[in-house]
């Protein structure tokens, strides 16, 4: 009855997934919506505020994020940091479709996948089949794992048997870079009531 209900409650949680509420910019046309810039920030906090406390002594508190440290302003920089990692991770699935790895690329795809896979291992376990790892994946669990397995088949698809391990890196980093040089980023307004995320 406990396993009924725990799945109940987390495919509920599921049901509540983020959804886009609209494109804040385009790389290469691949549209971003709002809620995977929302994402991505929360994502990238600890880091700049992190960034802040080193290069400004800053200490994080109420009005943090739109306090000025010599122009340096925490929210510019949050969004900066959130979409500098998008880009990359955008520019990662495009380099993996064009090589047949995956098929569809955008956020929701991603969400649904998510679901897919959650309910998946919660059928398995309520059958007594035995997963590795969590009965269920977070978004940001999901996304690690995603994009780490995204990434070792890119490089595996880019390799030769002659290449040594830190010539596939290299290889593959160049690859990302060239790529992200290139791309071509188109930026929306974002509302400031929309990007509530602070």
């Amino acid at each position: 009855m406990r396993l009924i209900l725990y799945t109940l409650l987390v495919l509920l949680c599921f049901s509540c997934s983020p959804v886009s509420k609209g494109v804040v910019f385009t790389v290469d046309g691949e549209p971003v919506s709002l809620s995977q810039f929302e994402q991505q920030m929360e994502k990238e906090k600890l880091m700049v505020i992190r960034d802040f406390e080193i290069k400004y002594k800053a200490t994080f508190g109420p009005g943090f994020w739109t306090m000025n440290f010599g122009g340096d302003i925490p929210v510019n920089a949050l969004r900066k940091r959130a979409k500098d990692a998008i880009v990359v991770s955008v520019v990662k699935k495009m380099i993996a479709r064009e090589m047949g790895l995956i098929e569809h690329i955008g956020y929701e795809d991603f969400l649904k996948e998510l679901d897919s896979v959650n309910k998946v291992r919660i059928k398995a376990v309520k059958e007594g089949n035995v997963i590795y790892g969590p009965v269920t994946y977070t978004l940001e669990m999901y996304s690690d794992y995603y994009m780490s397995t995204l990434e070792n088949a890119i490089r595996a698809k880019i390799s030769t048997p002659e290449n040594m391990p830190d010539e596939i890196l290299l290889k593959y980093n160049r690859l990302i870079q060239e790529r992200v040089k290139k791309a071509e980023i188109d930026t929306y307004q974002i509302d400031e009531e929309d990007a509530a995320v602070l």
